[in-house]
Parts: structure tokens; sequence; C-alpha cells
């Protein structure tokens, strides 16, 4: 009899032990979830605030007279996005055209190009204005702006790009790095480089 009452007890202890494993590996599965699900929320409550701080930096371009003109996808992940703005001369014969070069990237928008262009179709000439890159150098988007200013003009069948060089923009330094610097992106993109004899101002052109 005492063996039996020994046996049921040591069963009841077997029991026991395999439901509390159970139960203590379902509260910790219930607060890992709960975790994994405030984690999420957390995520979700900031990707909220990024894309709603993108809509806003998007409606505020296209409240300055913007409008997207194209959408380019780039390797890494990151997308350009061009935006234009076409204003008419006081002659009425010209127009000009304001680019924009934006990139975008986890739900994070940077302006990284301007250009303002004026367009003289009787001329079939398009002069640049300005042109600079916003931000740090060297990472292509000066070349991807100038690549759209060379297809507005061919979409506006105009025959001539053409600019000019002045001191701020080939502004030098010992050796002449920047100058140079200037005049090969130039180059790089089929422009015809004319300096002056001081070296400190010239112009550029490019035959479509």
């Amino acid at each position: 009899m005492f063996g039996k009452i020994v046996g049921d007890f040591s069963e009841w202890i077997r029991r026991r032990n395999i439901y509390y494993t159970l139960y203590y590996d379902l509260i910790d599965k219930i607060r890992a979830e709960r975790s994994v699900v405030a984690d999420l929320d957390r995520q979700l409550h900031c990707a909220n605030r990024k894309y709603d701080a993108l809509v806003n930096s998007l409606h505020a371009v296209t409240l300055e007279g913007y409008t997207i003109s194209k959408i380019q996808r780039e390797k890494g992940g990151e997308t350009l996005l061009f935006f234009t703005k076409r204003d008419s001369t006081i002659s009425g014969i010209s127009f000009d055209i304001a680019v924009r070069l934006y990139a975008y990237q986890d739900a994070v928008l940077e302006e990284r190009f301007r250009a303002e262009l004026t367009c003289d179709p009787g001329k079939e000439r398009m002069t640049i204005i300005d042109n600079y890159v916003i931000g740090e150098r060297g990472q292509g988007y000066g070349s991807k702006g100038m690549e759209e200013i060379i297809h507005i003009a061919r979409e506006q069948r105009l025959k001539i790009i053409s600019g000019s060089l002045h001191p701020v923009d080939i502004e030098c330094n010992a050796d002449n790095e920047n100058r140079d610097r200037v005049l090969r992106f130039y180059k790089k993109h089929g422009f015809t480089v004319k300096l002056a004899e001081d070296g400190n101002s010239g112009y550029i052109r490019l035959y479509l």
C-alpha cells in the first residue's frame, strides 16, 4: 500500500514538473511575442514619422511649382527623383527651366543637385545659368544632374548648350585642383571648355 502511494506521488511530481515546464514555456513565448509586437509597433511608428516627413517634403517642392519629371532607381536601393519647373520669360520667346534632383532611400529625401536654365527655341540654344551639387561631392549627383540637363535640351530640340565659367566656379587652390576638377567634369560630358588668359573665367559649349 505504502509503495503504491509513493509511486502515485512520484507520478504526480513528474506530471507537475511537465505542466510547470509547459506553463513557463508558454509564458516565455507570450513575453517574446509581446516584445516582438512592441518592437514592430515602435518600428511602424518610426516609419510613419519618416513617411510623413517624406510626404511633407514632396508637398513643399510641388507647392513651389515643381513637378516630377523622372524617377530613376539606382543600385544599392537609392531612388533619384528629378523635378522641373518651367517659367516663361518677359519676352515670351524664351523660357526658364529649373531642375532639382533629390535622392530617396530608407524614407529619407535629400536634395542633391540644382540647376537654372534658359531655353531659346528661336536660336536653338540652352544656357546654363547655374548648376551645383548640394552636400558632399564625388557621389555622382553632378553627373546625374548634367545628364538630365542634356536630356531636357534634346527633348526641347535644342542644338547648343552653353554657359559661362566665373571665378567662383573655378576658384583655384595652390595646385589648381578645383579648376582641373571642373574642367574634367564638363569635358567628361562632351563640352568644349575655353578659359580666359588669366584662367579664372571662360565658357563651356556642347553641340547636340
